[in-house]
């Protein structure tokens, strides 16, 4: 009788928390079998606001600064920025239903992806930047009827008309990642309507006036409160996404989809049309509390196991940077985890390389840092909960297949003067550095437990010409991407407001 009752509840809890996938042997949504083989306690960790199924973005911490309300400031954040949008106006659609959230196969934008590519307003020569939410209808050498989004660089390895984002990692010397199905991991930036308000008004994309405007009056992005009302009621938003090519449509149903237009180094083919799956998302938010922005970083349960999954044999059927049954003898890296490519690393008795490592040689990527269980900072348990509340309204969404990795916040947050030079201050971060690294695994592959994105963005720079101070810009490297103007077209012509 007992074996009997045993029997009849499993077949209860894999009809319930694992539907199966007939078109690819597959579990659909993968990422509960990692959930529930952890056996963690779904937990908020006590925070004063927990997330909810709702499209409005939160404007700041609740009540007090502590980690577990930062962590759900962030998933409710995620939340938020992945409902689907309204593409006339780039907010969320309200229509929306929650039990459509996450709906799979679904390639509409959500709302982040109706805001600017970061190319879009930092253009060649400090030019204007088109209005907020303006429709692009560029041609591309592949006529299509609707804005796709475009990843890519011409056969001569220059940057080309097509190029939205880079292949390369932030901090690595163009260091690239490459997934198991032998394509490039695609980057691109972008920021919300309060950031790009502040930048367009007072002509910020244009370098020749960062150089006087940041001594006075200072460069200080928008942080949601009435002194910035002007700009939004937000805060600034920064987002930094990652995607790769999903050539297998079985696996479409796992992940946030696209289409982009692609074209990888050194091909010669025309832009392909391609189905594109998020692996990884990077959301800072300047808030009131947080004036150092609160770092967040989600990513895909697939992306690779941990240390921790290896060492105890609990790896999932199937990653898209990690092969379980990678061969020493015939894999380019040799199997190294996290081996850091170059385009001229030279060899080593313990690591022999060609001259020039392929872009389509797949890396064995590996979490280094397990998602963090602890009682000061469950995100294990966190993303349980959440994973519950989106399974309770859409058990197919596909969000259920990402998770928080964690949360770097100031915990003695401070203003930055005008004029100030880099590096600013990291604000005391949390969870220390010291204890708790916070990475994301496609975009610090190989940096993982050395620096964090704090640590790299108190060195942010505005715009400089050779020589010139370097003046701070607020923790964003976006404004390093500034050119300046034609010499046709003085500045006494562009005055800032």
């Amino acid at each position: 009788m007992r074996a009997l009752i045993l029997t009849i509840l499993i077949a209860i809890f894999a009809a319930f928390y694992l539907p199966s996938d007939s078109s690819s042997g597959l579990p659909a949504n993968a990422g509960n079998v990692m959930a529930f083989s952890t056996a963690v306690h779904p937990s908020t960790g006590g925070c004063q606001s927990p997330p909810t199924l709702s499209y409005t973005v939160p404007l700041d911490i609740a009540a007090s600064n502590s980690q577990a309300n930062v962590n759900c400031l962030v998933w409710q954040e995620f939340i938020a920025l992945n409902w689907l949008a309204s593409p006339a106006n780039c907010e969320a659609d309200a229509t929306v239903a929650a039990s459509s959230f996450g709906q799979p196969n679904n390639t509409a934008p959500v709302v982040w992806e109706t805001y600017k590519e970061a190319s879009e307003v930092f253009q060649k020569d400090a030019a204007p930047p088109k209005p907020w939410c303006f429709a692009d209808n560029r041609k591309l050498k592949t006529p299509s009827p609707q804005k796709y989004k475009v990843f890519g660089l011409d056969s001569n390895r220059r940057t080309s008309s097509l190029d939205l984002s880079h292949f390369g990692q932030a901090g690595t010397d163009g260091a690239w990642l490459t997934d198991q199905n032998r394509n490039l991991t695609l980057y691109e930036i972008r920021l919300n309507a309060d950031e790009f308000n502040y930048i367009n008004t007072n002509q910020l994309y244009d370098a020749s006036i960062q150089q006087t405007f940041v001594q006075e009056p200072g460069i200080d992005l928008p942080d949601g409160t009435a002194r910035f009302s002007q700009y939004g009621h937000i805060g600034s938003i920064e987002l930094k996404a990652a995607w790769i090519e999903l050539p297998d449509p079985s696996k479409w149903p796992y992940f946030k989809t696209s289409k982009a237009y692609v074209v990888y180094p050194n091909s010669k083919a025309k832009p392909k049309l391609v189905t594109i799956g998020l692996v990884g998302l990077h959301i800072i938010h300047k808030t009131a509390k947080g004036p150092q922005f609160v770092w967040a970083t989600f990513e895909h349960v697939n992306n690779a196991p941990s240390t921790t999954d290896i060492k105890d044999s609990t790896l999932l059927p199937w990653y898209s940077f990690y092969n379980k049954d990678c061969n020493r003898e015939t894999d380019h890296y040799h199997c190294l985890p996290n081996g850091q490519p170059s385009s001229a690393t030279p060899s080593s008795p313990n690591f022999p390389r060609q001259p020039h490592d392929p872009f389509d040689a797949p890396m064995q990527v590996v979490r280094e840092n397990p998602i963090n269980g602890a009682t000061f900072d469950n995100v294990a348990g966190l993303n349980q909960w959440v994973w519950n509340l989106i399974r309770a309204n859409n058990p197919e969404s596909v969000f259920l297949n990402y998770q928080l990795v964690d949360v770097l916040w100031a915990s003695a947050p401070a203003n930055v003067p005008p004029g100030s030079e880099v590096p600013l201050t990291a604000g005391n971060p949390l969870p220390s550095p010291s204890t708790q690294k916070v990475a994301n695994t496609t975009m610090e592959t190989y940096s993982q437990n050395s620096v964090t994105c704090l640590d790299c963005h108190t060195k942010a720079a505005v715009a400089s010409a050779q020589g010139l101070k370097k003046f701070a810009s607020d923790y964003s490297f976006l404004f390093s991407m500034a050119n300046m103007p034609l010499p046709s077209k003085p500045n006494s012509a562009r005055k800032r407001p």
